[in-house]
């Protein structure tokens, strides 16, 4: 009786031992096959790596910051009111003296779409300034660098080169500047706020 007792115990330590390296050897198949931690499954996998593939960010990784500047000013290739666009003096000035509706296009971390009204102030030849808010606009331009203004004016007395036309605009792509010996020019040439973030133009694009 005393030696069936000993060959039980034995045989229930061995089928303990049997399950738990069964157990320790499930778990390191399923770290080694996704590459991740524990509980991921191979389709876990390929969601990640489809989202690494379409350049969106994945929770927990850097943000892979923005594409070049001239993949933006260059993102266009034709354009149907080319004719009836503002340019050089007319856009400054429009800029300027504030007669134009501005909406500015931005990027969120996420690569979603950001577009606000937002009126820029002109500063000099080249340079635009935006005295904004804690809002997501001027964390896409201080994260990422860059924004496009859409720039309408409206001319209600005067026809333009489309029949009927009272509109004339033009899209300008810009870019934040950053040097901190540029900004402290800019704030003391023309009296600029704390916060106020300024902005070179790169590109000059038709309304569309």
């Amino acid at each position: 009786m005393k030696r069936n007792r000993k060959w039980m115990g034995l045989a229930i330590i061995m089928v303990v031992l049997i399950l738990f390296a069964a157990a320790s050897g499930f778990a390191q198949g399923n770290k080694g096959e996704t590459g991740g931690g524990y509980g991921k499954t191979p389709d876990d996998a390929a969601v990640e790596e489809t989202k690494k593939a379409d350049g969106r960010v994945i929770q927990g990784e850097k943000d892979p910051g923005p594409p070049p500047i001239d993949t933006l000013a260059h993102a266009s290739g034709s354009y149907y009111y080319e004719a009836d666009s503002l340019t050089d003096e007319e856009l400054w000035s429009a800029i300027a003296e504030f007669r134009a509706a501005t909406v500015v296009a931005t990027v969120n971390r996420d690569h979603s779409p950001n577009s606000a009204f937002v009126i820029p102030g002109y500063v000099e030849e080249g340079v635009l300034v935006f005295g904004l808010a804690e809002n997501q606009t001027a964390e896409n331009l201080l994260e990422r660098d860059w924004a496009v203004i859409t720039v309408l004016v409206s001319y209600p007395e005067k026809e333009t080169p489309y029949e009927g036309t009272k509109y004339k605009g033009a899209r300008v792509v810009v870019e934040r500047i950053s040097d901190e010996a540029e900004i402290q020019r800019l704030m003391e040439t023309y009296d600029g706020y704390p916060g106020s973030i300024y902005v070179r133009v790169v590109d000059v694009l038709p309304m569309g």
